[in-house]
């Protein structure tokens, strides 16, 4: 399970037991909840059609993409995801909602996208992911706020019993 905690501008996330299968996982941090939790999307080989739910804005992308695992996630939660078309010597995705959490104009704060720790330095349209990579898209107005990681010993404790928490911060290259 992951949380972000309110009002701040890093993503935390609780420990999850390991997934059995090398399928990627995302994750997406809204500005008060965990819009949605950690979750296996399986990549497919074919494009995916992306529709924005505020116009007619629609586009194909790589199945293995970024922008496909998120369009199969928010469906697969039933949350509206809306996006700007721009072309950069070709039609490329700005996300600029997921669920309740609208970009306003001013563009802050807006989404900001990392794979296995990292920020993306390309388009989610054109980031592949691997089998095994973990995805955190979170809501922020500040792209270079680290991301926090809390690993807890257990899933639960009887009263009284102890778990030990650690946190791992982690810069926008992945570093911990």
């Amino acid at each position: 399970m992951k949380r972000q905690i309110t009002g701040a501008a890093v993503a935390v996330a609780l420990a999850v037991p390991a997934l059995a299968t090398a399928t990627p996982t995302i994750r997406v941090e809204g500005a008060t909840s965990n819009t949605v939790p950690l979750t296996p999307v399986p990549r497919t080989s074919s494009t995916v059609s992306v529709d924005d739910v505020t116009d007619t804005d629609a586009l194909s992308v790589p199945g293995r993409s970024a922008t496909a695992q998120l369009s199969r996630a928010t469906l697969l939660y039933g949350l509206p995801l809306g996006f700007d078309i721009f072309n950069f010597g070709g039609p490329s995705s700005f996300v600029t909602r997921i669920g309740a959490d609208v970009m306003p104009p001013s563009f802050s704060p807006s989404w900001r996208l990392k794979v296995n720790h990292a920020a993306s330095d390309a388009g989610s349209d054109t980031t592949i992911l691997g089998k095994n990579d973990s995805v955190l898209w979170s809501y922020e107005s500040d792209f270079t706020a680290p991301e926090l990681d809390l690993t807890l010993s257990r899933e639960t404790v009887a009263g009284g019993g102890r778990i030990t928490a650690t946190v791992t911060s982690y810069d926008n290259a992945g570093k911990a």
